[in-house]
């Protein structure tokens, strides 16, 4: 039999065993954090301060209502039941600027779900080489949040708050969904920057007012980052030429002036696709540009018969001629200012490497020279329901 002394050291261990692997089991809660212990970040703005400082502000999501308050270094603004509140620090870099941001909070900041990233444009000038760090760097930031320029202070951007979106985020995220601007994200970028040509092309984000309408926040062209540092900006229409260049178009309206009519006609875009086919003859470099698109047409203000297969032809060069018009200035506009943002130097790298490898260096001298050609190919499958628009005809012949 099994003594009362023996009994007792069997318990003892048993219990000293269950206590260890109660402590294993429990061991992967001892860092937890709750959410109402975070400071959650829904986008973040970089802007140029004095001395060569940067100027960090983040915008923060609290689901609570308030009313609208301004106090020094903070702005408060509420729509929808929901708050959100800007705060923003000064440090000798983004890391510097972040750790005394978090000196104004009772929470921890948050980073991982910071959909936008804004650059304000007095620092893009300067160079982002010091945000760029700090968010690759940082484990929390997300790779995949869009990318901003801002006309003026990112942190104005991110205290707007809009009608119907959350915040300004939200807004930004939606208008990137739509594609009818540029979009990248931090990863795409970085990608980027470190092909053949060091640039990227980031969204620029202005403010508007309407009228007595408050201001409204739009993208108002895209700005050219060679080597982390702004370079050129494009405007609206370059910007659109741009996409088509990036296959980053995937649904538009041509609209284009009839000659000898008085009318326009527009045409919505279904699909299209660029392909770039460089080459170098007798030691001119050459990029061959062939565009093939295909859409229907949305609205005939002419007394033209598009019913008629010769007239669809006539419409069609039309379109393909304001297609070749759009991408050309486009590329006049990257190459007078000396950046790369169309892809050039990767299709001559493929192409030709070895001709590559030797013209490398002198690229950015290189690349304002290279002479394009055009194939550009547009297919009209409607017309729409009507042929001729008899309502028109009537009223012209009435005059």
């Amino acid at each position: 039999m099994i003594s009362i002394r023996r009994l007792r050291l069997i318990r003892i261990l048993l219990c000293c065993a269950a206590a260890s692997g109660s402590a294993v089991l429990l061991a992967g809660c001892w860092d937890r954090v709750e959410v109402n212990d975070l400071a959650i970040v829904t986008a973040a703005g970089f802007d140029a301060a004095e001395n060569n400082r940067i100027k960090l502000s983040v915008q923060l999501f609290v689901p609570t209502a308030s009313s609208t308050t301004q106090s020094m270094g903070e702005s408060t603004s509420t729509g929808g039941g929901t708050q959100v509140i800007v705060k923003s620090a000064v440090g000798i870099n983004t890391a510097d600027a972040a750790s005394k941001l978090q000196q104004l909070l009772s929470r921890r900041l948050f980073w991982g779900q910071a959909d936008s990233f804004i650059f304000g444009e007095s620092l893009a000038r300067r160079g982002l080489k010091d945000p760029y760090d700090f968010l690759i760097r940082h484990p929390q930031p997300r790779e995949r949040a869009d990318l901003y320029i801002s006309k003026g202070d990112a942190e104005s951007v991110l205290a707007w708050q809009p009608a119907i979106e959350r915040n300004s985020s939200e807004v930004l995220r939606e208008m990137s969904n739509l594609k009818t601007a540029v979009n990248v994200t931090l990863l795409q970028s970085v990608v980027q920057l470190t092909d053949e040509a060091h640039t990227t092309l980031i969204p620029l984000v202005s403010m508007k007012k309407v009228g007595q309408e408050k201001p409204t926040i739009y993208i108002n062209g895209s700005a050219a980052i060679k080597d982390l540092k702004m370079k050129h900006l494009f405007n609206t229409f370059e910007m659109r030429g741009l996409m088509w260049l990036r296959n980053e178009v995937e649904t538009t309206t041509l609209s284009v002036r009839v000659p000898e009519e008085d009318g326009v006609a527009s045409l919505r875009l279904l699909s299209s696709h660029t392909r770039l086919k460089p080459a170098i003859r007798n030691g001119e470099w050459i990029m061959r540009i062939k565009m093939e698109a295909e859409g229907n047409i949305d609205e005939n203000s002419t007394t033209v018969d598009v019913s008629s297969a010769e007239k669809l032809e006539e419409f069609e060069t039309l379109f393909e001629n304001e297609l070749k018009r759009r991408v050309a200035k486009a590329i006049e506009s990257a190459q007078q200012a000396g950046t790369d943002v169309v892809g050039f130097a990767e299709q001559f790298n493929h192409r030709y490497p070895h001709q590559w490898k030797a013209h490398k260096a002198d690229w950015d001298r290189l690349f304002p020279t290279v002479k394009t050609e055009y194939d550009v190919t547009v297919n009209i499958l409607r017309s729409g329901l009507i042929g001729r628009n008899e309502v028109l005809k009537l009223s012209e012949e009435e005059q």
